[in-house]
């Protein structure tokens, strides 16, 4: 079986950087909440990162 296949040049230029980021500590279940406001148009979501030494 042969399934179609779809390349497509990578982004010439990077999304709107999100704002208004804000981070909430949930004590209970010791996680982060994240909100921001997407300022972009072109991109198919985001990445989030951590760091343990940060």
């Amino acid at each position: 079986m042969t399934l179609p296949l779809t390349l497509s040049a990578p982004p010439t230029t990077e999304p709107k950087t999100p704002f208004s980021l804000t981070a909430e500590a949930i004590e209970a279940s010791k996680s982060i909440k994240l909100k921001w406001n997407d300022n972009a148009d072109d991109e198919k979501g985001f990445i989030i990162q951590r760091e343990a030494d940060g």
